[in-house]
């Protein structure tokens, strides 16, 4: 592997490397009375994403501010609870991740990512506005959308931008808390077990060349998992076709409010498929442009593979830092045909390599070393409070690289198991095979558990690796597409766990009752069909 400085590039031809805007404040619930239970009942029966196997389709065009509009009217003309309901969702989460209202995380929001998106990228806070002034929301609640990925990196960084002579005032009592909670190694360690836990999110793998898929294209399948809480908002298909002129067309699978894709499965008009899966523990972090806006524009304005690694390196903020794949499935010279990448994004540390004959995995954690053991960490320490760079723990930073008793050490073997087995025939219904697996080699058996390519934490009790018992969070989608789909714009996509079990919340509260003050937030995941996107 040739080192270049903080920026690696490994090509290798074979192999495995491996929603008009109201400044209102938003209606808090302070406690579970029957209005939220009931509009959760009615979210379940006017939405109309169950016309197509649980997906909402939502097209948009034309100028910024014009799309934008467009996409907040649809996404109330399908559901006039959606947004609302989302925010009900997003303010039970914060306070049992953060002990904190949603209303702090607008103000953070405000203070914090406004003057960046507003300033950096115009084009995307003007379809920001347009979508808080179809759907009659905040423009701060749609940027909360949108970086609601980012802000648990930045908060584990809190104290370095709230404790400062321009906000120390306003955010004297939280400085307080987290001063104490940072003074606490327990409480500590605690809380940055719960921030990890969205840095967990996907399984993913992408393959390309005559050695490794059935037509030499390229074929890309990824699984989103994650609670049940915020995963049933991800259930958007999103089409996006800018004014002329101004880059490219993309379809991609979202959220309300979203303008990029967040889990993330996307296909561009520049014959680009793209994906990725986060890297758990990743604690490196520096408040610079948000991944939202550096994706969407790789998104809109990237041609070649070598625009995304640059695009996403500018300005990074290790904010969401994942291994990130891209496949150009357009023969553009150079003496050879489709091609496929792989970055590793860390904060100071990025590898990139490429191939015309090989597949990449993705499993939550990197090969790269470097990130994995400087820049992950399962506890902050005073060197990333300063210095934006984890502290590394050998091999311990990928939170199980090596173990097979973790999520990530039995998917990235049993990933790297199934694209040998299927050396050479990997095509899209191989690729849903590979998805749906339930091998655990820990085990050594097929048990559909927390650790499984096919993530089940809800029926995992312990045995399966589940740090907390039944919780209802576990893999709910699945996206592939190849090379002859993305030339249409196209892809295959399932709402609802890749082997298809449904996830029925009675049935569920019915065997563990622990978790019944999840119900009324929660939705089934009935047995679905796949459609084309």
């Amino acid at each position: 592997m040739k080192s270049i400085s903080a920026y690696n590039i490994v090509n290798t031809d074979s192999g495995i490397r491996a929603f008009l805007m109201k400044e209102t404040k938003h209606k808090r619930h302070t406690k579970p009375g029957r209005t939220r239970t009931r509009r959760r009942k009615t979210h379940s029966k006017s939405a109309k994403t169950n016309d197509d196997d649980g997906w909402l389709r939502i097209t948009i065009r034309g100028a910024p501010y014009e799309r934008g509009v467009s996409h907040g009217k649809q996404v109330i003309a399908a559901d006039p609870e959606r947004f609302t309901y989302m925010f009900t969702v997003y303010d039970f989460l914060f306070k049992q991740g953060y002990g904190r209202d949603i209303e702090f995380f607008y103000g953070l929001c405000d203070d914090f990512y406004r003057p960046v998106i507003k300033k950096r990228f115009p084009k995307i806070f003007k379809e920001m506005e347009g979508i808080a002034a179809g759907a009659g929301i905040r423009v701060c609640q749609v940027i909360l959308i949108n970086v609601y990925m980012s802000l648990p990196y930045f908060y584990a960084h809190l104290l370095r931008y709230i404790d400062t002579p321009k906000y120390r005032k306003k955010y004297a009592d939280v400085i307080r808390d987290e001063l104490a909670i940072v003074a606490d190694p327990n409480a500590l360690s605690a809380r940055n077990a719960r921030l990890n836990e969205f840095k967990d999110r996907c399984s993913l793998v992408m393959a390309v060349g005559e050695d490794w898929t059935k037509d030499g294209g390229i074929v890309c399948g990824h699984s989103s998992f994650t609670d049940f809480l915020d995963a049933q908002f991800s259930n958007v298909i999103l089409r996006i076709e800018p004014e002329e002129g101004d880059g490219c067309a993309m379809v991609m699978q979202s959220a309300p409010g979203g303008v990029w894709s967040m889990t993330d499965f996307f296909v561009t008009s520049a014959g680009i498929i793209g994906s990725e899966t986060t890297i758990r523990g990743f604690n490196a972090f520096k408040l610079r442009d948000p991944i939202c806006c550096r994706i969407r524009e790789c998104m809109q304005y990237g041609k070649t593979l070598e625009e995304y690694a640059e695009r996403l390196q500018k300005r990074n903020s290790g904010d969401y830092a994942c291994s990130w794949m891209f496949g150009d499935t357009r023969n553009r010279g150079g003496g050879g045909g489709p091609r496929i990448m792989r970055v590793e994004l860390g904060l100071n540390y990025v590898n990139v390599e490429t191939t015309r004959n090989g597949v990449f995995i993705g499993f939550n954690s990197t090969y790269d070393e470097r990130i994995r053991n400087i820049e992950c960490t399962d506890a902050l320490s005073s060197k990333a409070a300063t210095g934006a760079t984890g502290a590394g723990a050998i091999d311990a930073g990928g939170s199980g690289w090596r173990d097979v008793s973790s999520s990530i050490g039995n998917r990235r073997v049993q990933l790297e198991k199934l694209t040998e087995k299927y050396h050479g025939r990997i095509d899209t219904d191989v690729m849903k095979r590979i998805l749906a697996d339930h091998y655990d080699n820990h085990l050594g058996k097929t048990a559909p558990n927390t650790r499984t390519v096919c993530k089940h934490g809800y029926t995992d009790g312990g045995e399966g690796g589940a740090t907390i018992p039944y919780k209802p969070v576990g893999a709910y989608d699945t996206k592939i597409a190849d090379s002859a789909s993305a030339k249409r714009m196209s892809f295959l996509a399932h709402w609802g766990p890749p082997c298809g079990t449904p996830f029925s919340v009675k049935e569920h509260m019915k065997k563990h009752p622990e978790w019944k003050d999840w119900a009324e937030y929660l939705v089934d995941f009935p047995r679905r069909g796949w459609i084309n996107v």
